[in-house]
């Protein structure tokens, strides 16, 4: 008996791959994209959460406005970072799957530490990210595997001593996103 039931699934488990669309083919036709995140790195240090909301311009290019909120503290540094990012980005699926997202981006941050030095700074940048997006119906699940985000003008700065804040700042320049896995539904 058991072997039938092992036949019978392999068969239905084949016959279902063999009707399984392609993410492309199920791109095809929807315009719209909510998705979430509860991992990975994202212009900080540390995992943080984002939104995201997107418009399929066609079935391989998605125009997206991202945001993502951080808060980070470290004990043993005595230090703390709070901030957000507002990223507007143009994702363009080369393949089935794989996508390669140009984008621009707006920060703000607060960093503190227990020497009563702080600042705030905004700034403009651009970033770039390549990953991979599956599509079922109206479930997606994708992972921006690697991207980076380069600062090109500080639009404010303010601080309450100047020692070894600049440091800091200038290592806000370059930060790296690593593995940003979502999901979300699309139609």
């Amino acid at each position: 008996m058991l072997k039938y039931i092992l036949v019978f699934i392999c068969f239905t488990s084949l016959s279902t791959f063999a009707e399984t669309k392609t993410s492309e083919q199920n791109r095809e036709g929807l315009k719209y994209q909510f998705v979430g995140s509860l991992s990975g790195v994202q212009h900080s240090f540390t995992p943080n959460p984002s939104v995201e909301a997107s418009y399929f311009i066609n079935k391989n290019t998605q125009i997206s406005l991202r945001h993502n909120k951080y808060n980070e503290s470290y004990e043993s540094e005595q230090f703390s970072n709070e901030g957000q990012v507002i990223q507007l980005g143009y994702k363009n699926f080369n393949s089935n799957s794989f996508y390669y997202r140009p984008s621009v981006f707006f920060r703000e941050m607060k960093i503190e530490d227990t020497e009563d030095t702080s600042y705030v700074f905004r700034d403009l940048g651009v970033g770039y990210a390549i990953g991979n997006q599956w599509q079922w119906k109206n479930f997606t699940l994708g992972c921006d595997w690697v991207g980076a985000n380069i600062r090109l003008s500080t639009l404010y700065y303010e601080d309450t001593k100047s020692s070894e804040v600049l440091i800091r700042l200038k290592g806000y320049g370059l930060t790296l996103d690593l593995l940003n896995f979502y999901l979300g539904l699309s139609f």
